[in-house]
């Protein structure tokens, strides 16, 4: 169970990154002077998380296993949260949170000047970023969540009024 809730975690920060990189793709059309690497960026840090969420996943079930399998003593249970899996997925996450909090807040404000977002929307996404990284127990997700929902307006055209004018072109 807790294997595959982390597969689909990790299947979600693929998808963020893979709409980041959708939406800064459209910024950096209208707007050639935002850095390059801002299109790729979001893709390798989800995917960097996405590799780290399973990775930690797989170590943690490991470790507990090799604990309930041996001696069930106070220094084994220390190991199990030192084992060399479990700090490599930690090493491996640490730059994929810091680059989708750096992409999540760099492609909202860009895709803001460009237009593609509304003032709300932008402003919400460089929350949403910001959140990726301060120690609020985690991301808040209901933020997340409603940015997301509500990109997810903006990108099907469903958004009230049409959306941005030109988001409309």
């Amino acid at each position: 169970g807790v294997l595959s809730s982390s597969v689909v975690v990790a299947i979600g920060y693929v998808a963020l990154g893979w709409t980041l990189t959708y939406l800064a793709v459209a910024a950096r059309a209208r707007r050639p002077e935002m850095p390059r690497l801002l299109v790729y960026l979001p893709m390798i840090a989800g995917i960097l998380q996405a590799l780290a969420t399973v990775l930690s996943a797989l170590a943690t079930n490991l470790a507990i296993s090799d604990f309930l399998g041996g001696d069930r003593s106070v220094d084994t249970a220390d190991e199990v949260t030192q084992s060399g899996l479990g700090v490599f997925a930690q090493l491996l996450g640490l730059p994929g949170a810091l680059g989708l909090a750096l992409g999540l807040v760099l492609i909202a404000l860009n895709a803001m000047r460009v237009g593609l977002l509304t003032r709300f929307m932008g402003v919400l996404g460089i929350i949403t970023g910001a959140l990726q990284i301060l120690p609020f127990s985690g991301p808040l997700p209901v933020v997340q969540s409603f940015w997301l929902l509500m990109l997810s307006l903006l990108f099907s055209g469903r958004w009230a009024g049409g959306g941005p004018p030109a988001r409309r072109t």
